[in-house]
């Protein structure tokens, strides 16, 4: 999957393998804001022997293709927005133990879910995911430590 601008001017991006020009929803945070406040808020808590890659993958609304984006080429992507559909993997290594975790970045109010288990009545305000983000991260605990967390739009 690639991406370009839609031809509207309005900046919004859309995917080029698509027989109709649907566009991504508006910018909820631009890939540079996330990128800083990312590492202000989480990179002084770790440990010496812990390291955090960040794969941003911007999903497809219509076809559920992906396409990943390497942590050596975010500093390429400034001025792209991380769009409402948009997933964060981070994966941590602690000790050369691989810990992947991912946040689907949605509007509205959110609870996190796990693969097999469910976290009812959690609700987040849109933009304060990354507090719940460092959070579940810190979280060592044997019921998600091998998962895959999302964060989802509630129904």
């Amino acid at each position: 999957m690639s991406l370009r601008k839609t031809t509207d001017g309005n900046g919004e991006f859309s995917n080029a393998h698509l027989s109709h020009d649907r566009s991504f929803y508006p910018a909820l945070l631009s890939l540079v804001d996330f990128r800083e406040r990312f590492y202000q808020t989480y990179q002084p808590l770790l440990q010496p022997d812990v390291r955090l890659d960040i794969v941003i993958e911007v999903l497809d609304a219509v076809s559920h293709s992906k396409t990943s984006f390497a942590n050596d080429q975010l500093k390429q992507l400034e001025g792209l927005s991380i769009q409402e559909g948009t997933a964060i993997e981070i994966i941590r290594y602690d000790n050369a133990y691989q810990v992947r975790r991912w946040f689907h970045i949605r509007t509205g109010q959110f609870n996190l879910s796990h693969r097999t288990n469910e976290i009812r009545n959690e609700l987040f305000d849109q933009y304060d995911f990354l507090a719940l983000l460092q959070r579940h991260l810190e979280d060592r605990s044997s019921r998600i430590k091998n998962g895959i967390c999302f964060i989802e739009e509630l129904t």
